[in-house]
């Protein structure tokens, strides 16, 4: 560096080199580091590509094999409902042909019943309706549920049908409501006392004797209906000769989990071979690009630090000038300005220039 005592023009000339110097290689650096970012970005845009692809070409493939597999399990899947839904009709039917073939005495000796019962009122001289069962609830029940159904009846005579009247009939007072009620209760209970009458009171042992074979055809039904929940509940399936169903079923189980340790195999193969395979195959594809890219990238990288290092270096070297003319004059123009003033001899020194330059 010039001493800018004994030569402050070829100092100021030095000074303004430098700053220019400076300039230069600081618009270089940012020039380099644009392109530098539009190359990371290219980069950063090229890898985001490269797994997008590899992302997209391992799903399909990976979803082509799971699809595969799929159909298969559903045709199986298909096949296995479809036997069992067949197996649970021949199972039906047969529960349904065992429950006739075990119940056959009973509603046999139900049939004969009945017939006897008709011969019994017919012989009596009764009335038609004395052979029903519910006739036999009302009048003489013995049973829990003939007792039941008798309350109910009762109850539905007597307390329901009245409120109906109530209800239907407008404007009615206490005492319509008294004269209504007592109404339903002469009215049937005057054909309850009648038809006793024309049955019971008439001919009891007719009456009795059909008691005793109703109550065999309630004893035989109560049979019935146990024999047939006896049968439903019966989880042995051996009496109804579904073995074939099952052999079959057992081979469609089998082949579905082969199948399935199949997928999973495949897809573990898959995950652990071809997945590299084809990342590798689409990674030698772009190869050439992205090592182009990585090379563009990493040498501005390179020339970047190379040229921060050597402006770090020309900063110390202006700071050097910078102390004789001043950091706010380190500029092109004033430095170009004050030069001027030196060589016109309008200053003599550099403070005297850059004095000159302030009050300007």
């Amino acid at each position: 560096m010039t001493d800018p005592k004994t030569s402050p023009g070829q100092f100021l000339m030095e000074a303004s080199e430098a700053y220019d110097k400076r300039k230069l290689h600081q618009l270089e650096l940012q020039k380099l580091k644009d392109e530098n970012l539009r190359f990371s970005r290219e980069l950063e845009k090229l890898r985001a590509s490269i797994d997008k692809e590899k992302n997209g070409v391992i799903d399909r493939r990976r979803g082509d094999i799971e699809a595969e597999y799929e159909k298969q399990l559903r045709s199986l899947d298909n096949s296995i409902r479809e036997l069992t839904e067949k197996r649970k009709k021949a199972r039906d039917l047969g529960v349904k042909n065992r429950i006739k073939s075990e119940t056959a005495e009973l509603y046999s000796a139900n049939e004969e019943r009945a017939r006897e019962l008709k011969r019994t009122i017919s012989d009596s001289k009764l009335p038609a309706y004395s052979r029903s069962r519910l006739y036999y609830a009302l009048f003489m029940p013995r049973s829990p549920r003939e007792f039941l159904v008798a309350i109910l009846c009762f109850a539905v005579v007597f307390i329901l049908l009245p409120l109906i009247l109530m209800l239907a009939i407008p404007g009615e007072g206490p005492l319509e409501s008294i004269l209504i009620y007592v109404a339903v209760i002469i009215i049937f209970g005057g054909i309850y006392i009648k038809t006793l009458h024309r049955t019971r009171l008439r001919d009891p042992e007719g009456v009795q004797k059909g008691r005793e074979l109703v109550s065999q055809l309630n004893e035989n039904d109560k049979h019935i209906r146990r024999m047939k929940r006896s049968i439903k509940r019966d989880k042995d399936d051996r009496l109804y000769d579904l073995s074939s169903y099952d052999d079959e079923l057992t081979k469609l189980a089998d082949q579905k989990k082969q199948v399935e340790d199949k997928r999973t195999e495949a897809l573990a193969s898959f995950d652990a071979v071809t997945r590299n395979v084809l990342s590798d195959e689409i990674n030698e594809k772009h190869k050439a690009e992205l090592e182009k890219l990585s090379i563009d990238v990493s040498d501005r990288s390179g020339r970047i630090a190379t040229m921060e290092k050597e402006l770090s270096e020309e900063d110390m070297a202006l700071s050097q000038y910078a102390q004789f003319i001043g950091s706010e004059n380190m500029d092109h123009e004033k430095l170009q300005t004050m030069l001027n003033l030196i060589r016109s001899g309008e200053a003599a020194t550099v403070g005297e220039a850059a004095e000159k330059i302030k009050k300007r």
